[in-house]
């Protein structure tokens, strides 16, 4: 099962960096691991108080973005950098969740460590191998967080390139 699941979302998204791979990861995962919702999400203010999703695919609607409060959440947990499993009842201890009994988040980091967003993957139905979930959501979540870094670090070299040239012009 892992095997196949793995080979299914890294087959849809080899081609693609950026924004597109990150959805199409979140889009793989939410098919491969029958989940009914999957969402990337970056933290709103300091220290985070909001979720706003990156990219998210959810059964009904597709994608769709949204932000929400972390409080009263499991997100909330995540963001203070621990990882997450509630294999069923996730409704029960998260009323936020209602419709939802499992659940499974990641923390994704900033480049010196600190928790700047998360993965998750939610699903109606109880998580019967709630540690495979965990290591499945874990592994696309480290390479979540790389192409998030580096997408930190192209728009910091596009900013020096650009003050460079003007730096150029000026002593020209």
């Amino acid at each position: 099962m892992m095997q196949d699941i793995f080979k299914e979302i890294a087959a849809s998204t080899a081609q693609s960096i950026g924004v597109p791979f990150l959805l199409g990861m979140v889009k793989s995962m939410r098919f491969a691991m029958e989940a009914n919702l999957v969402f990337l999400t970056v933290g709103v203010g300091k220290p985070p108080s909001r979720a706003r999703t990156i990219c998210s695919w959810q059964e009904d609607s597709g994608e769709e973005s949204f932000e929400y409060d972390l409080e009263g959440t499991p997100c909330r947990i995540v963001y203070d950098g621990q990882t997450v499993t509630v294999a069923e009842g996730l409704y029960k201890q998260f009323p936020f969740h209602d419709g939802y009994e499992g659940y499974v988040g990641v923390p994704i980091r900033q480049m010196y460590g600190s928790p700047k967003g998360h993965l998750a993957v939610l699903s109606r139905r109880p998580i019967e191998m709630p540690r495979e979930a965990m290591a499945i959501v874990q592994i696309f979540a480290i390479r979540a967080e790389a192409e998030m870094q580096r997408l930190e670090l192209q728009k910091e070299l596009e900013a020096n390139v650009a003050s460079l040239s003007m730096a150029t012009r000026r002593l020209s």
